[in-house]
Protein backbone atom coordinates (compact mmCIF):
# COMPACT_ATOMS: atom_id res chain seq x y z
CA UNK A 1 0.00 0.00 0.00
CA UNK A 2 1.44 3.24 -1.13
CA UNK A 3 1.26 5.74 2.56
CA UNK A 4 2.99 8.29 0.23
CA UNK A 5 0.94 11.34 -0.68
CA UNK A 6 -2.75 10.71 -2.66
CA UNK A 7 -3.27 7.58 -1.76
CA UNK A 8 -5.66 5.42 -3.97
CA UNK A 9 -9.46 6.27 -2.75
CA UNK A 10 -9.96 2.48 -2.96
CA UNK A 11 -6.66 1.59 -1.14
CA UNK A 12 -8.38 3.60 2.19
CA UNK A 13 -12.13 2.85 1.85
CA UNK A 14 -12.30 -0.01 4.22
CA UNK A 15 -11.05 2.67 6.78
CA UNK A 16 -12.57 5.91 5.67
CA UNK A 17 -16.43 5.21 6.65
CA UNK A 18 -17.61 6.64 4.09
CA UNK A 19 -16.02 9.64 4.13
CA UNK A 20 -16.46 10.53 7.64
CA UNK A 21 -13.21 9.25 9.15
CA UNK A 22 -10.63 11.40 7.25
CA UNK A 23 -7.88 9.44 5.42
CA UNK A 24 -5.33 12.59 4.47
CA UNK A 25 -4.54 13.06 0.50
CA UNK A 26 -6.83 10.56 -0.42
CA UNK A 27 -6.94 10.42 -4.89
CA UNK A 28 -9.10 12.58 -5.52
CA UNK A 29 -7.60 15.31 -3.12
CA UNK A 30 -10.38 17.41 -1.14
CA UNK A 31 -8.98 20.49 -0.35
CA UNK A 32 -11.90 21.38 2.08
CA UNK A 33 -11.66 18.52 4.21
CA UNK A 34 -7.48 18.39 4.11
CA UNK A 35 -7.38 22.06 5.41
CA UNK A 36 -10.10 21.61 8.12
CA UNK A 37 -8.67 18.74 9.71
CA UNK A 38 -5.27 20.17 9.61
CA UNK A 39 -6.28 23.46 11.06
CA UNK A 40 -7.84 21.94 13.95
CA UNK A 41 -4.87 20.68 14.80
CA UNK A 42 -2.74 23.47 13.51
CA UNK A 43 -4.11 24.87 16.64
CA UNK A 44 -3.90 22.08 18.74
CA UNK A 45 -0.02 22.40 17.99
CA UNK A 46 0.05 25.27 19.75
CA UNK A 47 -0.63 23.77 23.00
CA UNK A 48 0.94 20.03 22.98
CA UNK A 49 4.63 21.21 22.62
CA UNK A 50 6.22 19.32 25.71
CA UNK A 51 2.77 18.20 27.02
CA UNK A 52 1.75 15.05 27.81
CA UNK A 53 -1.15 14.63 25.34
CA UNK A 54 -4.80 12.68 24.81
CA UNK A 55 -5.54 12.72 21.07
CA UNK A 56 -9.26 11.41 21.83
CA UNK A 57 -10.81 10.21 18.50
CA UNK A 58 -7.61 10.10 16.81
CA UNK A 59 -9.23 8.13 13.98
CA UNK A 60 -6.30 7.57 11.11
CA UNK A 61 -3.69 8.94 13.09
CA UNK A 62 -2.20 11.66 11.12
CA UNK A 63 -2.92 14.42 13.96
CA UNK A 64 -1.16 12.72 16.34
CA UNK A 65 1.92 11.92 14.54
CA UNK A 66 1.52 15.95 13.78
CA UNK A 67 1.72 16.64 17.28
CA UNK A 68 4.32 14.39 18.14
CA UNK A 69 6.63 15.15 15.04
CA UNK A 70 7.01 18.89 16.36
CA UNK A 71 7.55 18.66 20.38
CA UNK A 72 4.88 16.83 22.14
CA UNK A 73 6.18 15.02 25.32
CA UNK A 74 4.41 12.02 24.43
CA UNK A 75 0.83 11.50 22.83
CA UNK A 76 -1.94 8.55 23.30
CA UNK A 77 -3.55 8.25 20.43
CA UNK A 78 -6.94 6.58 21.10
CA UNK A 79 -10.34 5.72 19.26
CA UNK A 80 -12.70 3.18 19.05
CA UNK A 81 -12.65 1.83 16.17
CA UNK A 82 -9.70 -0.77 15.66
CA UNK A 83 -9.72 -0.69 11.83
CA UNK A 84 -8.66 2.98 11.83
CA UNK A 85 -6.42 1.95 14.43
CA UNK A 86 -4.78 -0.34 12.83
CA UNK A 87 -4.16 2.16 9.84
CA UNK A 88 -2.90 4.46 12.46
CA UNK A 89 -0.31 2.26 13.75
CA UNK A 90 1.42 0.96 10.10
CA UNK A 91 1.14 4.39 8.76
CA UNK A 92 1.93 6.89 11.10
CA UNK A 93 4.11 5.51 13.35
CA UNK A 94 6.03 7.04 15.78
CA UNK A 95 8.11 6.57 19.17
CA UNK A 96 6.32 9.12 20.85
CA UNK A 97 3.05 8.06 20.26
CA UNK A 98 1.16 5.29 21.57
CA UNK A 99 -2.03 4.29 19.93
CA UNK A 100 -5.06 2.79 21.88
CA UNK A 101 -7.98 1.28 21.14
CA UNK A 102 -11.08 2.50 23.31
CA UNK A 103 -13.90 0.25 24.43
CA UNK A 104 -17.45 1.31 23.04
CA UNK A 105 -18.34 2.69 26.61
CA UNK A 106 -17.96 6.27 28.46
CA UNK A 107 -15.35 5.43 30.98
CA UNK A 108 -11.73 6.51 30.02
CA UNK A 109 -9.11 3.57 30.70
CA UNK A 110 -6.47 6.22 32.61
CA UNK A 111 -6.29 7.51 36.01
CA UNK A 112 -7.04 10.71 37.67
CA UNK A 113 -4.74 13.59 36.23
CA UNK A 114 -3.08 11.77 33.64
CA UNK A 115 -2.24 14.43 30.78
CA UNK A 116 -1.77 18.45 30.46
CA UNK A 117 -3.60 18.40 27.49
CA UNK A 118 -6.54 16.68 26.41
CA UNK A 119 -7.56 17.13 22.22
CA UNK A 120 -10.34 16.14 20.81
CA UNK A 121 -11.57 17.27 17.19
CA UNK A 122 -14.69 16.01 15.48
CA UNK A 123 -15.81 13.42 17.83
CA UNK A 124 -18.08 14.53 20.72
CA UNK A 125 -20.81 15.02 18.08
CA UNK A 126 -21.05 11.48 17.79
CA UNK A 127 -21.28 10.75 21.41
CA UNK A 128 -24.86 10.33 23.09
CA UNK A 129 -23.84 11.40 26.33
CA UNK A 130 -21.53 14.63 25.58
CA UNK A 131 -21.75 15.98 29.16
CA UNK A 132 -20.32 12.42 30.52
CA UNK A 133 -17.55 12.45 27.98
CA UNK A 134 -16.50 16.03 28.96
CA UNK A 135 -16.57 15.27 32.89
CA UNK A 136 -14.31 12.27 31.69
CA UNK A 137 -11.87 14.63 29.99
CA UNK A 138 -11.87 16.96 33.28
CA UNK A 139 -10.76 13.44 34.89
CA UNK A 140 -7.53 12.57 33.17
CA UNK A 141 -6.63 16.12 32.96
CA UNK A 142 -4.01 17.40 35.76
CA UNK A 143 -5.00 19.74 38.09
CA UNK A 144 -3.49 22.50 36.06
CA UNK A 145 -4.43 20.67 32.77
CA UNK A 146 -6.82 22.06 29.61
CA UNK A 147 -8.46 20.72 26.73
CA UNK A 148 -9.40 21.84 23.06
CA UNK A 149 -13.03 20.12 21.85
CA UNK A 150 -13.46 21.49 18.84
CA UNK A 151 -17.29 20.26 16.78
CA UNK A 152 -19.04 21.25 14.03
CA UNK A 153 -21.31 24.49 14.15
CA UNK A 154 -25.05 22.53 13.76
CA UNK A 155 -26.57 25.83 12.76
CA UNK A 156 -24.13 26.04 9.44
CA UNK A 157 -23.98 21.81 9.01
CA UNK A 158 -27.71 21.28 9.68
CA UNK A 159 -29.35 24.87 9.29
CA UNK A 160 -33.13 24.99 10.24
CA UNK A 161 -33.55 21.28 11.59
CA UNK A 162 -34.60 19.48 14.41
CA UNK A 163 -32.08 16.46 14.03
CA UNK A 164 -28.50 16.54 12.41
CA UNK A 165 -28.47 15.86 8.91
CA UNK A 166 -25.34 13.90 9.02
CA UNK A 167 -26.14 10.01 10.04
CA UNK A 168 -23.33 9.64 12.48
CA UNK A 169 -23.83 13.03 14.24
CA UNK A 170 -26.54 12.44 17.30
CA UNK A 171 -25.54 15.72 19.43
CA UNK A 172 -24.55 18.18 16.99
CA UNK A 173 -24.62 21.71 18.77
CA UNK A 174 -24.78 25.38 18.05
CA UNK A 175 -22.61 28.13 19.26
CA UNK A 176 -24.69 28.78 23.01
CA UNK A 177 -25.89 25.16 23.23
CA UNK A 178 -21.74 24.03 22.74
CA UNK A 179 -20.72 26.66 25.61
CA UNK A 180 -23.33 25.89 27.95
CA UNK A 181 -22.05 22.52 27.67
CA UNK A 182 -18.64 23.99 28.27
CA UNK A 183 -19.65 25.43 31.41
CA UNK A 184 -21.75 22.59 33.16
CA UNK A 185 -18.08 20.58 33.35
CA UNK A 186 -15.44 23.32 33.81
CA UNK A 187 -14.79 26.25 35.55
CA UNK A 188 -13.26 28.48 32.98
CA UNK A 189 -13.88 28.37 29.54
CA UNK A 190 -13.55 29.81 26.24
CA UNK A 191 -14.71 29.76 23.02
CA UNK A 192 -13.12 30.51 18.82
CA UNK A 193 -14.09 29.30 15.94
CA UNK A 194 -12.53 28.37 12.43
CA UNK A 195 -15.09 30.01 9.83
CA UNK A 196 -13.26 27.66 6.86
CA UNK A 197 -16.15 28.71 4.11
CA UNK A 198 -15.70 25.42 2.96
CA UNK A 199 -19.50 24.76 2.22
CA UNK A 200 -22.81 24.98 -0.45
CA UNK A 201 -25.69 25.44 0.69
CA UNK A 202 -28.23 23.47 -1.72
CA UNK A 203 -31.44 24.55 -2.36
CA UNK A 204 -33.04 21.60 -0.43
CA UNK A 205 -31.09 22.97 2.60
CA UNK A 206 -28.35 20.36 2.39
CA UNK A 207 -24.58 21.07 2.34
CA UNK A 208 -21.83 20.22 0.42
CA UNK A 209 -18.06 20.79 0.01
CA UNK A 210 -17.00 23.58 -2.14
CA UNK A 211 -14.96 22.20 -5.07
CA UNK A 212 -10.98 22.92 -4.43
CA UNK A 213 -10.74 25.85 -6.55
CA UNK A 214 -12.69 27.95 -4.82
CA UNK A 215 -11.23 27.23 -1.47
CA UNK A 216 -9.46 30.25 0.26
CA UNK A 217 -6.34 29.38 2.38
CA UNK A 218 -7.22 32.67 4.33
CA UNK A 219 -10.59 30.98 5.30
CA UNK A 220 -8.93 29.01 8.32
CA UNK A 221 -7.61 30.93 10.60
CA UNK A 222 -9.03 30.64 14.37
CA UNK A 223 -11.21 33.84 15.05
CA UNK A 224 -11.89 34.66 18.60
CA UNK A 225 -15.27 36.51 17.32
CA UNK A 226 -18.25 36.23 15.48
CA UNK A 227 -18.31 32.78 15.75
CA UNK A 228 -21.98 32.04 14.75
CA UNK A 229 -20.72 32.29 11.08
CA UNK A 230 -17.86 30.07 11.75
CA UNK A 231 -18.25 25.92 10.55
CA UNK A 232 -16.16 24.34 13.21
CA UNK A 233 -16.25 25.50 17.47
CA UNK A 234 -13.90 25.59 19.46
CA UNK A 235 -13.98 24.74 23.07
CA UNK A 236 -11.12 25.68 25.53
CA UNK A 237 -11.95 24.09 28.72
CA UNK A 238 -9.71 24.25 31.89
CA UNK A 239 -9.59 23.11 35.44
CA UNK A 240 -9.16 26.40 37.21
CA UNK A 241 -11.15 28.89 37.51
CA UNK A 242 -8.03 31.05 37.04
CA UNK A 243 -6.35 28.91 34.45
CA UNK A 244 -4.60 30.07 31.45
CA UNK A 245 -4.66 28.45 28.39
CA UNK A 246 -0.61 28.52 27.86
CA UNK A 247 0.66 28.13 24.57
CA UNK A 248 4.11 26.22 24.92
CA UNK A 249 4.99 26.15 21.11
CA UNK A 250 8.67 27.65 20.18
CA UNK A 251 8.49 30.27 17.79
CA UNK A 252 10.74 28.53 15.19
CA UNK A 253 7.72 25.99 15.14
CA UNK A 254 5.06 28.26 14.57
CA UNK A 255 5.36 28.43 11.27
CA UNK A 256 4.57 25.12 11.24
CA UNK A 257 1.44 25.83 13.36
CA UNK A 258 0.50 29.20 11.63
CA UNK A 259 1.16 28.03 7.66
CA UNK A 260 -2.17 27.25 6.19
CA UNK A 261 -1.09 25.51 3.48
CA UNK A 262 -2.31 22.04 3.34
CA UNK A 263 0.77 19.94 5.20
CA UNK A 264 1.34 16.12 5.45
CA UNK A 265 3.99 13.73 6.17
CA UNK A 266 6.10 12.25 3.60
CA UNK A 267 7.49 9.13 4.42
CA UNK A 268 9.29 8.59 1.27
CA UNK A 269 11.15 12.29 1.64
CA UNK A 270 10.66 11.77 5.67
CA UNK A 271 9.79 15.46 5.95
CA UNK A 272 6.87 17.43 6.38
CA UNK A 273 5.46 18.39 2.99
CA UNK A 274 3.86 21.60 2.28
CA UNK A 275 1.50 21.18 -0.40
CA UNK A 276 1.37 24.14 -3.13
CA UNK A 277 -0.79 24.15 -6.35
CA UNK A 278 -3.31 21.21 -6.63
CA UNK A 279 -5.47 20.58 -9.62
CA UNK A 280 -9.53 21.19 -9.77
CA UNK A 281 -12.21 18.60 -9.31
CA UNK A 282 -12.78 18.22 -12.73
CA UNK A 283 -10.94 18.87 -15.98
CA UNK A 284 -12.88 20.67 -18.73
CA UNK A 285 -10.46 19.90 -21.69
CA UNK A 286 -8.00 17.30 -23.01
CA UNK A 287 -4.94 16.77 -24.94
CA UNK A 288 -3.03 14.32 -25.65
CA UNK A 289 0.88 14.45 -26.23
CA UNK A 290 1.25 13.77 -29.96
CA UNK A 291 4.70 13.36 -31.67
CA UNK A 292 6.34 15.73 -32.36
CA UNK A 293 4.63 18.26 -30.43
CA UNK A 294 5.25 18.98 -27.04
CA UNK A 295 3.17 20.47 -23.99
CA UNK A 296 4.64 23.49 -22.08
CA UNK A 297 3.09 24.81 -18.95
CA UNK A 298 4.47 27.60 -17.08
CA UNK A 299 3.38 27.84 -13.23
CA UNK A 300 4.30 29.74 -10.11
CA UNK A 301 5.71 27.99 -6.97
CA UNK A 302 4.19 29.47 -4.00
CA UNK A 303 6.72 28.24 -1.42
CA UNK A 304 10.15 27.91 -1.30
CA UNK A 305 12.00 24.59 -1.00
CA UNK A 306 10.45 22.64 -4.27
CA UNK A 307 11.33 19.08 -4.76
CA UNK A 308 8.63 17.26 -6.80
CA UNK A 309 5.77 18.08 -8.85
CA UNK A 310 2.77 15.77 -9.60
CA UNK A 311 0.86 16.32 -12.85
CA UNK A 312 -2.42 14.75 -13.57
CA UNK A 313 -2.88 12.52 -16.49
CA UNK A 314 -6.52 11.38 -17.70
CA UNK A 315 -5.15 8.24 -19.23
CA UNK A 316 -1.56 7.04 -18.72
CA UNK A 317 -0.75 5.59 -22.06
CA UNK A 318 2.25 3.53 -22.55
CA UNK A 319 4.64 6.14 -24.29
CA UNK A 320 7.60 7.13 -22.14
CA UNK A 321 8.08 11.15 -21.62
CA UNK A 322 10.53 13.23 -21.97
CA UNK A 323 10.53 15.89 -18.95
CA UNK A 324 12.31 19.24 -18.72
CA UNK A 325 12.00 22.10 -16.40
CA UNK A 326 13.57 25.51 -16.28
CA UNK A 327 13.50 28.37 -14.20
CA UNK A 328 12.65 31.74 -14.87
CA UNK A 329 12.15 31.27 -19.04
CA UNK A 330 12.01 28.30 -21.67
CA UNK A 331 15.49 28.65 -21.88
CA UNK A 332 16.36 28.92 -18.71
CA UNK A 333 18.15 27.04 -16.13
CA UNK A 334 17.37 23.04 -16.02
CA UNK A 335 16.27 22.22 -13.01
CA UNK A 336 15.26 18.44 -13.86
CA UNK A 337 15.60 16.57 -17.02
CA UNK A 338 14.81 13.11 -17.19
CA UNK A 339 12.67 10.09 -19.17
CA UNK A 340 9.46 9.20 -17.33
CA UNK A 341 7.01 7.08 -16.95
CA UNK A 342 3.62 7.78 -15.43
CA UNK A 343 2.21 5.62 -12.41
CA UNK A 344 -1.47 5.92 -11.57
CA UNK A 345 -2.30 8.16 -13.75
CA UNK A 346 0.28 10.25 -12.40
CA UNK A 347 3.73 12.05 -13.41
CA UNK A 348 5.83 12.28 -10.62
CA UNK A 349 9.00 14.20 -10.78
CA UNK A 350 11.46 14.42 -8.27
CA UNK A 351 14.88 16.45 -7.55
CA UNK A 352 17.13 18.06 -5.11
CA UNK A 353 14.62 21.13 -3.63
CA UNK A 354 15.37 24.20 -5.13
CA UNK A 355 15.72 26.14 -2.07
CA UNK A 356 14.76 29.84 -2.99
CA UNK A 357 11.52 28.74 -5.46
CA UNK A 358 8.84 30.98 -4.04
CA UNK A 359 7.39 33.13 -6.39
CA UNK A 360 9.62 31.60 -8.69
CA UNK A 361 8.40 31.18 -12.53
CA UNK A 362 8.80 27.25 -13.81
CA UNK A 363 8.88 26.01 -17.09
CA UNK A 364 8.09 22.90 -18.03
CA UNK A 365 7.96 20.88 -21.42
CA UNK A 366 6.09 17.35 -22.07
CA UNK A 367 7.61 15.51 -25.25
CA UNK A 368 6.28 12.07 -25.55
CA UNK A 369 9.61 9.58 -26.63
CA UNK A 370 7.51 7.09 -29.07
CA UNK A 371 8.03 6.42 -32.78
CA UNK A 372 6.77 6.64 -35.88
CA UNK A 373 6.80 2.47 -35.59
CA UNK A 374 5.47 2.09 -32.06
CA UNK A 375 2.06 4.16 -33.25
CA UNK A 376 1.78 2.63 -36.41
CA UNK A 377 1.77 -0.97 -34.68
CA UNK A 378 0.19 0.28 -31.51
CA UNK A 379 2.94 -0.92 -29.72
CA UNK A 380 2.44 2.24 -27.52
CA UNK A 381 0.02 4.54 -26.83
CA UNK A 382 0.17 8.29 -26.22
CA UNK A 383 -0.95 9.68 -22.45
CA UNK A 384 -3.46 11.73 -22.69
CA UNK A 385 -3.64 15.07 -19.61
CA UNK A 386 -6.12 17.17 -18.31
CA UNK A 387 -6.65 20.78 -18.22
CA UNK A 388 -8.82 23.74 -16.72
CA UNK A 389 -9.00 26.25 -18.68
CA UNK A 390 -6.02 26.36 -20.21
CA UNK A 391 -4.05 25.40 -16.87
CA UNK A 392 -2.49 21.73 -16.92
CA UNK A 393 -3.02 20.17 -13.50
CA UNK A 394 -0.02 20.55 -11.46
CA UNK A 395 0.48 19.51 -8.05
CA UNK A 396 3.73 21.18 -6.41
CA UNK A 397 5.21 19.52 -3.02
CA UNK A 398 7.75 21.65 -0.74
CA UNK A 399 9.23 20.24 1.97
CA UNK A 400 8.86 22.54 5.15
CA UNK A 401 10.65 22.08 9.06
CA UNK A 402 12.44 18.69 9.75
CA UNK A 403 10.43 17.04 12.45
CA UNK A 404 11.61 17.35 15.88
CA UNK A 405 14.15 14.81 16.58
CA UNK A 406 13.79 12.28 19.74
CA UNK A 407 16.60 12.11 22.37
Amino acid sequence: MNHGPFVNAEEVVHVSNNGERYVPLADPYQAAMHLGHMASYKQALRYAYGRWVLDLGCGTGYGSHYLASFGAAQVVAADVDVVAINYARTTYTHPRIHYLRLEGNQALPFVDHAFDFVFSSQVIEHIVDPVGSLHEIRRVLKVDGFCLIITPNKDLFSPGLDESSNEFHVSEMNLSEYEKLGRQVFPHVAMAGIPQNCLIRNPDNTVSLKPNERIALEDYQMLSNNLSVCENLLLFGHTQAEGQFDVTLPEQFLPASDNLAPCFWDPSAQRWITLGVWPPTSTVSIQTLNTPNTIQACFRSPYDNLYRIDIALVSAGSCPIEVTLRRDSVRGQIVFRATATSLDRKLCLTFAPVTDSERKAFYLELGPRCGFLDRLLKRKTLPRFGYCGDQLAIWTFHQTLPPVQTE
